[in-house]
């Protein structure tokens, strides 16, 4: 039987008709345990695998498909939706692999996210990781995800959440209201802070674009496709995820200190160590590359530069060279690599510039946690 329309009920709280704290009863979990590859991660079949690992990426745009139908519907918990129940409507918005499209399911209004079936299958392994992390990440400020249908794209259906980006608020709605600018922080806060604390999950890609306000000032949050589910604190990946300018340095740390200059070889002993793994790799097509160790403390740092820029207008990294009109990615990965400190805006009140610097300390250990974050932040916007 196919699932019939359904709509996530929001409760909220009275400030600024939003909720403080949106905690959670439920916890989900998934086995984050060390793999060598995202193709154990996600559990994909080894017809997939083969083919990913061989970039045998020539197929047909059918048998690409195909290969995507297998996958998807493959998925735990995964809903296949008849595409005779949605009628689409105008295009709200458009990405990397295809364009975003106000939908309807049944009587619900969606969005519907049309994707392109080559650039799916050359990035299968993203797709399937955000059908996981959205059947994960239940929350009444998360759109709940509805389920795919296949026609000519792969089709992705979500609760339509009517807003605006955090930016366009803040510079149309917020521009002169530092209250309401802190009120909305404390909210998207606070969710991050149930993510943590109740679901284990780090998002990876929270940015202003990420993060929509209705009418009534409710924040909700959208794109988990580079989030990971953690069993402790931290986990483990072979990739950095994000967008640039908001990315914590430690996402630019690709490869650990190699474990035999913790032995004490000298720098000839190290080099020939690496041209042999070098030469190896290059043999075998294999890239020997050690993962990086991400924690929650990836999201706290993005906190930050958030509230930094919604709280002083700037963007991040801008006033760290303000003749540059635009930020370069390249230059920004250099300033984070050789761990330059976060300009945090002078502009800014000295309680909130405080608060920042715990954001952007270089060691993640030493970041503040959401939770502490998030009664900081009350505390600033109460004083007012």
């Amino acid at each position: 039987m196919e699932p019939g329309p359904q709509l996530v009920k929001i409760e909220s709280n009275n400030t600024l008709n939003g909720s403080d704290n949106l905690n959670l009863s439920s916890t989900n979990s998934l086995n984050t345990s060390l793999t060598k590859t995202k193709c154990n991660i996600l559990n994909i079949s080894q017809e997939l695998e083969e083919i990913i690992k061989a970039e045998k990426f020539n197929l047909t745009s059918e048998q690409k498909m195909e290969l995507i139908k297998k996958e998807v519907q493959a998925r735990e918990d995964f809903t296949l939706i008849n595409a005779e129940q949605i009628k689409k409507f105008e295009k709200i918005g458009k990405g990397t692999f295809g364009e975003v499209f106000r939908a309807s399911f049944g009587e619900v209004d969606v969005a519907l996210k049309e994707l392109d079936v080559n650039m799916v299958f050359k990035n299968i392994l993203t797709l399937l990781q955000e059908i996981n992390m959205s059947i994960l990440s239940y929350h009444p400020r998360v759109p709940k995800f509805h389920g795919v249908y296949f026609n000519n794209y792969v089709c992705l259906i979500f609760d339509l959440v009517k807003g605006k980006s955090l930016r366009q608020v803040a510079e149309e709605r917020y521009k002169d209201n530092y209250k309401l600018k802190l009120d909305v922080l404390v909210q998207l806060v606070s969710i991050i802070n149930d993510f943590h604390n109740d679901l284990k999950i780090i998002h990876r890609d929270l940015k202003p674009e990420n993060i929509i306000v209705n009418e009534n000032n409710e924040v909700f949050l959208i794109d988990f496709g580079t989030s990971k589910v953690v069993s402790g604190d931290r986990t483990n990946t072979f990739d950095a995820k994000g967008t640039t300018i908001y990315m914590g340095p430690e996402n630019f740390k690709l490869r650990h200190d190699n474990e035999d200059e913790e032995e004490g070889l000298d720098n000839k002993d190290n080099k020939d160590n690496k041209d042999n793994k070098d030469k190896d790799n290059k043999d075998n097509k294999i890239i020997d590359e050690r993962p990086i160790t991400i924690s929650f403390s990836c999201d706290v740092w993005s906190l930050g530069c958030i509230i930094s820029e919604i709280c002083s207008g700037i963007q991040p990294w801008k006033n760290f060279n303000p003749k540059k009109k635009n930020i370069n990615s390249i230059v920004v990965m250099g300033y984070l690599s050789n761990e330059e400190k976060f300009p945090i805006p002078e502009s800014l009140p000295e309680n909130l510039k405080e608060l920042l610097s715990h954001c952007f300390k270089i060691n993640p250990a030493e970041r503040i946690k959401t939770s502490d974050l998030l009664q900081k932040l009350k505390e600033i916007r109460d004083g007012i």
